[in-house]
């Protein structure tokens, strides 16, 4: 076992090849993937932050809705026009799927859109 005794010889040995293939070293890799893994995780287990949408413009995620809204509206500036309509188009979705869960909350016997008798109730 490598890395004293964390990582099996054959898997060491195959990484450090491509390492040293590609000119880079071990640590280079770690200290990288320590830093990534700070970056990501260090508030808290989160599967995305609004830094991945910066980083990689491509990125098709849920909106970090409670993040500061600076750092939202600087994603939007960056993204086209044709993008910014499927933003648009998203949010006016959401509105509507929030007025609807409101409405079940209000209506329904338990607030979770059921009757009385346990039964689901087929909201429009």
């Amino acid at each position: 076992m490598a890395l004293g005794g964390l990582v099996p010889d054959e898997i060491h040995k195959k990484y450090v090849a491509i390492l040293k293939r590609n000119g880079r070293k071990l640590s280079d890799d770690l200290t990288y993937f320590e830093q990534d893994t700070i970056r990501n995780h260090e508030t808290g287990n989160d599967q995305f932050k609004i830094d991945q949408w910066i980083d990689e413009k491509d990125m098709q995620a849920v909106p970090a809705f409670f993040t500061d809204n600076k750092k939202i509206r600087g994603y939007y500036v960056g993204q086209s026009d044709e993008e910014l309509n499927k933003i648009e188009v998203k949010l006016q979705e959401y509105a509507a799927v929030l007025k609807k869960a409101r409405m079940i909350k209000e209506n329904s016997f338990d607030g979770k859109g059921h009757d009385e008798n346990g039964n689901l109730i087929n909201y429009p």
